[in-house]
């Protein structure tokens, strides 16, 4: 089959956020992203989403950036594109770009080209470009950001109360050590991960020794260190936490790399960090080859991109439940309908066609502060 996009609409989107998301490299009250539409001759339509933050404290990439790229390099060119292999997309927009630095904008613009194509196919996205059933349920996964103690015990508890057995930290070097045994003695049976978002100095590698004690299912991004680094301090002062990388991949020769130092057992899998569901499939066929675990991370994104997150949750062979909560959690309205939403810690994966997403056409343009459309 063959779909040509004949109009795509590049939006600026900012999301009110209930709360400032705090971790150890930033603070995140509102949540500006980009959404992507392309549609072709039949009015019928695509939704992707660049989840590239607005300053680089995560990767090098940004919203600017992205903006800059979508708005004079890849719309105007993507206009009359053909649509005939889906594993070709994401090659073909980098080529577009002429650089394979940008995932997240390449990924954004390839959410949207995939989500056309599998719409005009009437299947579904995901379990069909993997060609692997998903399993009907996932369970919930609750991340917590830094803040004082006794207000984070007090969320914990209002998360597992509402059924949710697996919860992540963000963690610093200053408190780490209380912060996780306060939440473990707490809460003995949960899942229990930690995430330092690359805040420990090598020096500081004993307290990622000393969070042993307390069985976490990971400590996710220790070190502010290459992953060579990190992969001889774990050879010469071994730690039995399995080490999760994330931000330090975002490729394929990322993750070969980390993978020969020895620098992680666990990889958080994200679709934007990565470029897209062409480069996670082939990310996370190598983490089967090589026994590496994987999971399905979020990046505080709308319900267009934390869709597909969803779905990949449902890979029957995740290592732990993904950073997958309610959005109401996030937002007082999320640009899809109806809500991801979790009941007792678990929810239905979706079924729909493309991406499955219903986005609220009304609601995407409340929240769209500028956008560009190209046409022929």
């Amino acid at each position: 089959m063959t779909v040509q996009v004949a109009r795509v609409t590049i939006r600026h989107v900012v999301l009110p956020m209930k709360f400032a998301f705090v971790t150890a490299k930033g603070r995140l009250a509102q949540r500006d992203t980009l959404c992507v539409t392309v549609t072709d001759n039949t009015g019928l339509t695509g939704y992707g989403e660049i989840v590239a933050f607005t300053t680089p404290f995560y990767t090098a990439e940004t919203l600017d950036t992205a903006w800059s790229l979508c708005t004079e390099c890849i719309s105007p060119r993507l206009v009359g594109y053909r649509i005939t292999n889906p594993e070709q997309v994401a090659d073909d927009i980098v080529r577009l770009i002429g650089s394979d630095a940008y995932p997240m904008t390449t990924a954004g613009v390839e959410n949207a080209l995939l989500d056309l194509y599998y719409r005009k196919l009437g299947q579904p996205m995901v379990s069909t470009f993997f060609g692997e059933p998903l399993t009907p349920m996932i369970a919930s996964g609750v991340v917590i950001g830094d803040m004082a103690l006794d207000d984070m015990l007090a969320k914990v508890r209002r998360e597992v109360e509402k059924g949710c057995k697996r919860i992540k930290l963000k963690i610093n070097p200053s408190d780490a050590v209380e912060r996780v045994s306060l939440v473990r003695r707490t809460f003995p049976e949960i899942t229990l991960a930690a995430d330092a978002n690359r805040s420990f100095h090598v020096s500081e590698w004993p307290l990622i020794q000393a969070l042993a004690p307390y069985k976490l299912a990971c400590v996710e991004e220790p070190l502010d260190a290459d992953v060579s680094v990190l992969g001889k301090l774990r050879q010469d002062m071994p730690s039995s936490t399995p080490i999760c990388l994330d931000e330090s991949v975002q490729s394929m020769d990322d993750l070969r790399r980390a993978h020969r130092a020895g620098a992680l057992d666990v990889l958080n899998v994200k679709i934007g960090r990565l470029g897209g569901l062409v480069r996670a499939k082939e990310i996370i066929h190598y983490c089967r080859r090589q026994h590496i675990a994987y999971w399905i991370g979020s990046m505080v994104e709308s319900g267009i991109s934390k869709w597909l997150h969803v779905q990949l949750a449902a890979l029957p062979d995740t290592y732990m439940a993904g950073d997958l909560s309610d959005s109401a959690r996030y937002f007082e309205k999320d640009v899809i309908c109806p809500d991801i939403a979790f009941s007792e810690g678990s929810m239905q994966v979706p079924t729909g066609i493309g991406s499955g997403a219903v986005v609220d056409e009304a609601v995407l343009n409340q929240y769209t502060q500028r956008q560009v459309t190209f046409t022929p």
